[in-house]
């Protein structure tokens, strides 16, 4: 592999990103990243649902003004910064958007939002919207691998800091900067990059703002550098730059060089359970136990759940009384498993999360840090499942979630999480079906504001 005379780090990774943009990539890559957009709109359908009391009270401010952007699941329509911020709220409070390990990021959320957004504005081709988020994707997850795990000891949340990055890059391919206004969308996404873990502790609701915060950002940073304001020299490795900012060791050579062969985005995960990726592996593992043989959960005496290190701080906790406490607790993602034998969006709402039955089981799951799985760690985030009843015990262990690379999810399977998401959020079957056809099959040069006549058929109407 030949590595690229090293500048600075700012303009190295300038030079990949635009290199990046201007590559020929294989047709499965854009396969692959269609199947991202279709788990991106499910995931923003159901959330427009979940969320609608608050995604209208937000509109009813007017900090956005009504403009000419659709908001998935929404009739209304706003100015790009607010369908960007509201899509984006939508397409992560579910928990079932995409993410990937290493940089420890969710990226459909913002960078998807934001390029959306700009895209319908714009009047970009679909294929140029696809290449816009190869490109995202690639910068921003490559970026925060390079600062991980640091960067999440200090607390900061990726999908916010880094976020905002992927969307600027992302614009940035799709509308052909050059490399002069790549860099100085850069520099001012870096500015942006803002988002903290402690979003996501006990009730609290915003960590989607993170999201949003992030889409928001990239759109303007992108115009930002459309207009080419003038950069510092290095805002990545300069003494006050984002490296000695955001993280105390980094990784230099996820961002000297962007292999084309073997690109990140390509090894993201795509989530079937509704809580946060780090329950996944014990919701996997307790419902194989569940599937094989049969447990009565009033005989239940004990669960005994291994998990990694990393994955026990913020979701170790047995009492939940809100839906987001729910998708943070693994004791509540085994319970509702074993009860209900799924954990799908169903099984996290007010309904259940009162259900004695569900407290009661959840008070007997117990976390304990499993070397082992630590040591897998970033590579697989695994689990051990130990439930020990009145006269049995059984035990199951999972290394990869199903979604992740090496337990992938199949494109039909894909397509009927996007079924149940849009389906969720009150669309027909049939329209639920012409959008589905029109993501997966539509034609390199419709333009996205074609495309979205499409997807959103049903709130049109």
């Amino acid at each position: 592999m030949h590595i690229p005379n090293f500048e600075n780090y700012t303009d190295t990774f300038v030079n990949n990103v635009y290199n990046l943009a201007n590559a020929q990539f294989d047709k499965e890559v854009y396969e692959h990243f269609r199947y991202c957009f279709l788990d991106y709109v499910g995931c923003t359908f159901a959330g427009s649902r979940f969320l609608s009391l608050k995604v209208n009270e937000i509109i009813n401010t007017g900090i956005f003004p009504k403009g000419e952007s659709h908001i998935i699941g929404n009739p209304t329509k706003l100015n790009i910064s607010g369908a960007a911020f509201i899509n984006a709220i939508c397409s992560h409070v579910i928990e079932l958007d995409d993410g990937h390990k290493l940089g420890a990021f969710h990226p459909a959320a913002p960078i998807f939002s934001g390029l959306l957004a700009v895209a319908e504005y714009e009047r970009i081709s679909y294929g140029d919207f696809i290449r816009g988020a190869i490109v995202g994707y690639e910068a921003a997850l490559r970026l925060a691998s390079a600062i991980q795990p640091y960067h999440r000891n200090r607390g900061f949340h990726t999908t916010g800091t880094c976020g905002a990055i992927g969307v600027a890059m992302a614009v940035s391919a799709a509308l052909h900067f050059n490399k002069k206004e790549i860099k100085s969308a850069l520099a001012a996404a870096v500015s942006c990059s803002s988002g903290v873990n402690e979003m996501m502790n006990g009730n609290s609701q915003l960590k989607p703002f993170n999201a949003g915060k992030a889409a928001y950002d990239g759109v303007m940073t992108a115009y930002i550098g459309k207009v080419n304001f003038l950069p510092p020299d290095d805002v990545i490795g300069g003494k006050r730059g984002f490296f000695a900012v955001m993280t105390d060791k980094f990784d230099d050579s996820y961002i000297r060089y962007f292999d084309t062969s073997s690109l990140l985005g390509m090894t993201n995960y795509f989530k079937l359970y509704a809580a946060c990726r780090h329950c996944h592996a014990a919701i996997e593992a307790t419902l194989k136990i569940c599937k094989e043989n049969l447990i009565i959960p009033k005989d239940i005496e004990k669960i005994n759940i291994g998990m990694y290190e990393s994955g026990i701080s913020g979701h170790e906790h047995q009492f939940v009384d809100s839906v987001n406490s729910a998708k943070m607790s693994i004791p509540y993602c085994v319970a509702v498993s074993i009860i209900d034998k799924n954990a799908g969006i169903g099984e996290f709402d007010k309904t259940h999360i009162d259900r004695e039955d569900i407290k009661t089981l959840s008070h007997k799951v117990f976390i304990y840090e499993e070397p082992s799985l630590t040591a897998l760690i970033p590579q697989k985030r695994g689990s051990i499942v130990e439930i020990i009843t009145k006269s049995s015990t059984y035990v199951k262990r999972v290394d990869s979630s199903k979604g992740d690379k090496e337990n992938p999810m199949t494109s039909k399977e894909l397509i009927s999480k996007f079924y149940e998401l849009v389906q969720y959020s009150g669309v027909e079957i049939n329209e639920t079906k012409r959008a589905c056809d029109a993501i997966l099959n539509s034609k390199p040069d419709i333009s996205i504001p074609e495309l979205l006549q499409e997807i959103c058929q049903s709130q049109i109407n």
